[in-house]
């Protein structure tokens, strides 16, 4: 089996959405340079109304070479509605009790090139504001369609916890990204990190990370990166998580990362 296109995934979130039309809502963010939608699902138990819950968010692929996230978001999302279905006590309580909103892909243009950046070559995890340059203004305008799409929808919710799937190591990676100044919710962002690399096996074992995760400015300064950005001006908690040690591995490992990474899917919700 090979990685799916950008068409076929658009076609298993419309199969998925359509099987679970009471607990999934499915809605694009916006359109990239090419066309495609940037899809959103929503998974709650009243998933038309507007709830006062906890809001949480998994977002993968924004950079289209690092595949991993795409295809476990995917993974997820068929394995905890099929839970729920069947009255399992864990996705019953996250589902009754949380918004959860999974973006599979953030960048499908990138993803069916092969390529890092989106359709036009730009790095979308260098082109969110950034307080700590001279792009320091919440503002969307210029930036790229698929930076737009994620900016105008954070400003539409109240996110309290995101995390962002990315590839090329095995680590969690924890804000700020930025800047050496320690986070000002240091120890929660530490421990949130550290409970979920402590779950996957390829983390907690790295030699590389000890125990699996790595402050982001200290392994290397990101300016303009999504993971500050969303909590600087939103208040919402992002760490960024890197699942594979290669970005485009081939289709056969998926399952492996599935299975290292279940657990740490679901107790970052709960």
């Amino acid at each position: 089996i090979n990685i799916k296109s950008h068409p076929k995934i658009t076609v298993e979130l419309i199969a998925i959405n359509q099987a679970y039309p009471l607990i999934t809502s499915l809605t694009t963010l916006g359109k990239t340079h090419e066309g495609n939608d940037i899809w959103s699902l929503k998974i709650s138990d009243n998933v038309k109304i507007d709830e006062l819950e906890p809001e949480v968010k998994y977002i993968a692929n924004m950079h289209g070479n690092e595949i991993v996230g795409r295809e476990l978001m995917i993974l997820f999302i068929k394995d905890i509605l099929s839970r729920y279905k069947n009255g399992e006590t864990q996705a019953k309580e996250l589902i009754d009790s949380l918004e959860i909103y999974i973006i599979p892909s953030m960048n499908p243009d990138g993803a069916d090139k092969k390529r890092r950046g989106n359709s036009r070559w730009v790095d979308l995890n260098r082109d969110f504001p950034d307080f700590t340059t001279s792009d320091d203004v919440n503002n969307p305008e210029g930036r790229e369609p698929e930076t737009k799409a994620i900016m105008k929808f954070q400003e539409t919710r109240h996110f309290s916890l995101s995390a962002n799937f990315h590839g090329g190591a095995e680590v969690v990676n924890y804000p700020w990204d930025t800047i050496s100044d320690e986070h000002p919710l240091h120890e929660m962002v530490l421990n949130t990190s550290l409970d979920y690399a402590s779950l996957v096996p390829g983390m907690r074992e790295s030699t590389e990370f000890p125990r699996g995760v790595v402050n982001g400015y200290d392994w290397y300064e990101v300016n303009g990166g999504m993971q500050d950005w969303s909590y600087y001006w939103h208040n919402d908690l992002q760490i960024t998580v890197e699942l594979s040690n290669q970005k485009y591995p081939d289709y056969s490992q998926v399952e492996n990362y599935w299975n290292q990474n279940k657990k740490s899917l679901y107790n970052f919700l709960k």
